[in-house]
């Protein structure tokens, strides 16, 4: 290789990681305030549906027709 071509792909490195640098920089700070803990809300309120939800079909599975559905489905099975 020649000089040049060392020196230029040198800079051409140099250059390019600083871009990464200002770019990783840049992300961090241009968010807004308002939206930093968005995220963390957003897991929240996921995580309160699924428990609600989970409830819901808890309530439904202990339930005397479930109950009796299910005991007929395993009787007839055991039956076969």
């Amino acid at each position: 290789m020649q000089l040049s071509t060392i020196s230029s792909a040198h800079r051409f490195q140099e250059w390019f990681s600083a871009g990464l640098l200002r770019c990783r920089e840049s992300v961090g700070s241009t968010r807004p305030t308002r939206e930093r803990g968005a995220s963390t809300a957003e897991y929240a309120m996921t995580m309160l549906a699924a428990c609600a939800f989970a409830g819901v079909l808890l309530a439904i599975i202990r339930s005397s027709a479930v109950k009796g559905l299910v005991l007929a489905i395993i009787q007839k099975a055991l039956s076969i």
